[in-house]
């Protein structure tokens, strides 16, 4: 009797490795999608239509031929978003003149498997525009690992006429006021473990316009 209890042994010990091995996640091996045109933070020149309107063309890197891609734009005017999907790296779209908008790009295989852009901005041309609000802030929170976080910020105005900004951090949403009006482009700030915080930065040019930009950031 006891070959045949080694026996079964041996099986047990092979099904347990097997079903082990059926515990894996598959993996998200989807390339990062990398916008290309509309640059970011620029005057974009696209066609100009018969209407007045700037039919523009979106362009970013082609992940996979088997690959659909959802393209969200925002007019930071009227605050009204878009969704268009294609299966090309590629398309045209029309658009208002004079005005700033947001883009980015999500990848999706048919395994479920996704890819995201960063964000990117632009202003569509027009000549009939003065004075451009300024282009969104670029925000960056590094871990200083002794309790505190650097905070950055870069802004952009295509007048370059950037006056000040407003620096906002905390955990609550809105976060609270921590500079004001400061030609600053960095600062510390005191930081917990397990928290999320919310960095903010409202950048104002000299004739009053205004952007926000913020980011979240846990620790």
């Amino acid at each position: 009797m006891k070959p045949i209890y080694k026996i079964l042994s041996t099986i047990v010990l092979i099904s347990g490795i097997y079903s082990c091995s059926s515990d894996f996640e598959p993996v998200n091996d989807l390339e990062k999608v990398a916008l290309q045109a509309p640059l970011d933070k620029q005057e974009c020149f696209g066609i100009i239509l018969p209407n007045g309107n700037i039919q523009v063309r979106f362009q970013w890197n082609n992940i996979d031929a088997n690959i659909t891609y959802s393209l969200e734009y925002t007019n930071t005017k009227t605050k009204e978003t878009k969704v268009v999907s294609t299966s090309s790296p590629s398309i045209q779209i029309e658009l208002a003149p004079g005005v700033m908008y947001t883009w980015k790009v999500m990848a999706k295989d048919s395994q479920g498997n996704n890819s995201n852009s960063e964000t990117f901005s632009f202003y569509t041309q027009g000549l009939s525009i003065q004075h451009h609000v300024p282009f969104p802030a670029s925000l960056d929170i590094q871990d200083n690992g002794d309790g505190n976080a650097t905070l950055s910020w870069v802004g952009s105005d295509l007048d370059e006429d950037i006056q000040y900004y407003n620096v906002f951090f905390g955990t609550q949403d809105p976060p609270a006021k921590i500079m004001d009006k400061t030609n600053a482009s960095t600062t510390t700030a005191a930081v917990q473990s397990g928290n999320t915080y919310i960095f903010m930065v409202q950048t104002v040019d000299t004739q009053g316009n205004y952007s926000n930009a913020s980011i979240r950031k846990s620790f």
